[in-house]
């Protein structure tokens, strides 16, 4: 009974995302997925000294940009794939 309150609760609460993926993947996926590891690793490092929180920052952006790029690249090539 509390689960299906919860389901209504939760339901009439948040919005609805529609379509979450965007219509195109530019290159600007890497610099926004290198803010977002950043910034995960900016908490997850919160309590941390100031130098090992900094390199982890720099690290947690750095993983991010990287797996954009990659990300972007291989749907890049798949999409070149999929018009041939």
């Amino acid at each position: 009974m509390l689960s299906i309150w919860l389901l209504l609760l939760t339901s009439s609460v948040f919005p609805r995302v529609e379509d979450p993926w965007p219509d195109r993947i530019g290159v600007n996926l890497s610099i926004t997925l290198g803010g977002a590891f950043g910034f995960l690793a900016s908490v997850l490092f919160a309590a941390e000294p100031e130098a090992r929180r900094n390199r982890a920052i720099r690290n947690g952006g750095l993983i991010g940009i990287a797996l954009g790029l990659v990300f972007y690249l291989v749907s890049l090539i798949v999409q070149i794939c999929s018009e041939l």
